[in-house]
């Protein structure tokens, strides 16, 4: 199995609604790994050590983020961008690996705060 990416909307019952998402230059915009990034890259201790609060998640179940923690979300994972040398160096990922995937949860973050009245959200699985 691989893990996936989904920005989404909450519609007037509650019930999710998956968005488009677009990447400009190629690739699958959904890719987030194969099931094994889930302790082995996002469950890291090192990600931990970078500050990463929401991703490290993963490593004990989906993760589902909403309202405010898109915010968060955002900027750690604009952060983790920043120190994709220091993850590949911790967990063996190359950085063109890592930094593929967190730019298509940056888009799929957007996205869903792009939503109006806050009804977007994020979900990896």
């Amino acid at each position: 199995m691989s893990l996936g990416v989904h920005a989404y909307r909450r519609d007037e019952k509650g019930k999710q609604e998956f968005l488009a998402v677009e990447r400009t230059g190629g690739g699958e915009p959904t890719l987030f790994g194969p099931e094994v990034c889930r302790t082995g890259l996002w469950g890291a201790p090192c990600m931990e050590e970078l500050g990463a609060v929401l991703l490290p998640g993963l490593a004990e179940h989906d993760l589902y983020v909403e309202g405010a923690e898109l915010e968060v979300l955002k900027k750690e994972t604009e952060h983790l961008l920043a120190n994709r040398s220091t993850i590949a160096a911790a967990t063996g990922y190359r950085e063109d690996f890592i930094a593929f995937r967190l730019e298509n949860l940056l888009l799929a973050v957007e996205r869903a705060l792009a939503v109006e009245g806050g009804l977007g959200g994020v979900v990896i699985w």
